[in-house]
């Protein structure tokens, strides 16, 4: 199983702080995406760009504390245990 942290607007999706999901043969970061698209319909608004449908620019996601570079997100592998974050961008004045 991977834990997932939530913050700000995939707080309010959720309704959760955090979860774990087990992603069976499921192993990407990608897969993981569209395993929560399908039980957070209201995520795939949030994570993808209506037009492309590809991962918004905006999102930044951490695993295991370390933020993974957008050229490598969707295709980075998942292990048991690792705990991935779903962060925005901060604002504020």
């Amino acid at each position: 199983m991977v834990k997932l942290l939530y913050f700000a607007e995939f707080k309010l999706i959720t309704k959760k702080e955090r979860e774990s999901i087990n992603l069976g043969k499921k192993k990407t970061i990608n897969e993981l995406i569209h395993t929560l698209i399908e039980k957070y319909p209201k995520m795939e608004q949030l994570l993808l760009s209506n037009h492309s449908k590809k991962l918004k620019n905006s999102i930044s996601i951490s695993v295991n504390h370390s933020v993974i570079h957008k050229n490598k997100l969707l295709s980075y592998k998942l292990n048991e245990d690792d705990v991935i974050a779903f962060l925005l961008p901060v604002s504020g004045g």
